[in-house]
């Protein structure tokens, strides 16, 4: 429960959409800019707080890590998807 990412998707779809002129790094700050847009502002105290109980235990960093990695694939796969040729 703690480590629960409900925002990949929101990402990746974010970065799919088609996005004229801008950069692949543009697209992926988007989509993370506007996935947190998604988080109700009553649920921003319970983001703050699972992170405070996730960074104060090793083992739940490491699985944090392990989350990042995957809202990272997310972000690469919508940009793929998208077109993008990882030159930029």
């Amino acid at each position: 429960m703690l480590l629960d990412d409900l925002y990949d998707p929101v990402i990746g779809a974010a970065v799919t959409r088609p996005s004229r002129g801008r950069s692949s790094l543009e697209r992926a700050c988007g989509g993370l800019a506007e996935a947190w847009t998604t988080v109700p502002e009553a649920g921003l105290g319970d983001v703050r707080t699972r992170m405070q109980i996730v960074t104060s235990h090793p083992r739940l960093r490491v699985r944090m890590w392990e989350s990042t990695l995957a809202t990272q694939e997310a972000i690469a796969e919508g940009l793929r998807s998208a077109g993008a040729s990882g030159s930029k």
